[in-house]
């Protein structure tokens, strides 16, 4: 499918509900949410699988990340789709969403009723033909029960766990003062283990769901869920291998491993809550922004490193660091090529590097009279360190970090011509979920 007949397809669908919705609001709604599955098969079907309109627009998505547009977004974007949206979303009210945060933790507030602070409307609730309406209710328990039972809701007390989980583990991590891993003392990382029990729970959902939907279905619905568990899966391999495993060298080398896994699990868990702010409007766009920056680091990276390396082994090989270090290691040797030219970039660079100083020739001053192979190759060596230095930072820090800041800010002038309309259909995919 071409560009220009994806385009169309969009904007043709997007007409044609514009239309039906100005003359029908209430039956177009009706008609977004039918599931043809169940029209088709009919009610005695056991087939759970959901195919309505909205549905297939939101995969509309993956199609449109091939040409790099929004494409059915706009169809999600419309009014009467972000109506039948909303009242899923909130079913029998419709306030903020920090007004719904504090009536969530504040039930004592259903008591002061009044328009202005909660809007009441019409709860729907669908029938077999999805066309029965159930009659307003007045009370409170009523109105509670509907609250707290809507998709908001359970999003918040996902939240609150995740919240609550990154919490507890930046306690373990703060508080962790062990160095090793031994069975009899197991007690001194009880902690780590509530924490491996609570990431098993989450192994645990993913076979629940996939023995459901399929492990490709499962894996392209959450993607991020993947990653998440392949690091805890590693993590704990790595875990059972440092407790369990009697060799002492496995050991000594699982440790650190687990350790690090560790760690990466929890940036990665912390940085994921970046996905609770897509259903707002203000920081869904923000999060694909920051999205869609990444990517362009990422693949800029590449060209850093080119210039970095050339750098760094000019600069070792010159000042004599390799020579300096008496126990240098294949270990440590990786670590020099990295700190050589790394904070370069930022415009910060060491006063040594500026004045020239190579290692075993801080006397070895240039004399006309006195030439010797000495004090050329330490004239030599000590001139160009920091002319090797300015030529690094002058590509480094000016040009190609202008270069990576005028296509970030080219990105972000694309992004922000379709971030109002991102967050509203990340809206439904958080419904979905």
């Amino acid at each position: 499918m071409t560009f220009s007949s994806v385009r169309r397809f969009d904007d043709e669908c997007t007409a044609l509900l514009d239309q039906c919705f100005y003359k029908n609001e209430r039956t177009t709604r009706i008609c977004l949410e039918i599931n043809y599955i169940s029209l088709m098969h009919g009610h005695q079907c056991e087939i759970e699988d959901t195919v309505e309109l909205m549905f297939v627009a939101s995969l509309g998505k993956a199609q449109g990340s091939i040409f790099d547009l929004h494409f059915s977004k706009n169809f999600l974007a419309h009014p009467c789709c972000q109506r039948a949206i909303e009242r899923r979303w909130q079913p029998g009210f419709k306030v903020g969403q920090i007004s719904f945060l504090l009536y969530f933790f504040c039930p004592i507030l259903f008591l002061r009723r009044g328009p202005q602070r909660l809007k009441r409307r019409e709860h729907r609730v669908h029938g077999e033909n999805n066309y029965g309406y159930s009659s307003r209710v007045d009370t409170v328990w009523y109105r509670m029960y509907y609250f707290y039972t809507s998709p908001n809701s359970k999003y918040v007390i996902d939240i609150v766990f995740r919240v609550f989980y990154i919490l507890f583990y930046a306690f373990v991590l703060v508080t962790m003062t062990r160095k090793t891993i031994k069975v009899n003392d197991l007690s001194d990382f009880w902690d780590e283990f509530v924490i491996s029990i609570w990431q098993l729970s989450y192994l645990v959902e993913m076979g629940m769901q996939v023995n459901q939907l399929g492990f490709q279905e499962w894996c392209r619905v959450n993607e991020t869920d993947f990653y998440r568990n392949i690091i805890i899966m590693t993590y704990i391999i790595l875990l059972c291998i440092a407790v369990l495993v009697p060799i002492r060298l496995v050991r000594i080398f699982a440790i650190p491993l687990a350790d690090f896994t560790f760690y990466l699990s929890f940036v990665y868990a912390t940085t994921r809550l970046l996905k609770i702010l897509n259903v707002d409007a203000f920081f869904g766009s923000i999060v694909l922004m920051i999205q869609k920056m990444i990517a362009i680091l990422v693949k800029f990276l590449f060209v850093f490193l080119v210039f970095w390396f050339t750098y760094a082994v000019c600069h070792i090989s010159l000042a004599g660091h390799y020579k300096e270090t008496p126990n240098i290691t294949d270990i440590t040797l990786p670590w020099l090529l990295f700190s050589n030219g790394a904070f370069e970039i930022f415009g910060e660079a060491d006063d040594e590097d500026k004045a020239g100083n190579v290692s075993d020739c801080t006397q070895a001053n240039f004399n006309w009279d006195d030439i010797t192979e000495t004090s050329v190759q330490c004239w030599f060596k000590t001139t160009m360190v920091p002319i090797v230095l300015f030529t690094y930072m002058l590509i480094s820090s000016i040009m190609l970090v202008n270069l990576v800041t005028a296509l970030l800010t080219k990105k972000y002038e694309e992004v922000s011509r379709y971030s109002h309309i991102y967050w509203k259909y990340k809206l439904y995919d958080r419904l979905v979920e």
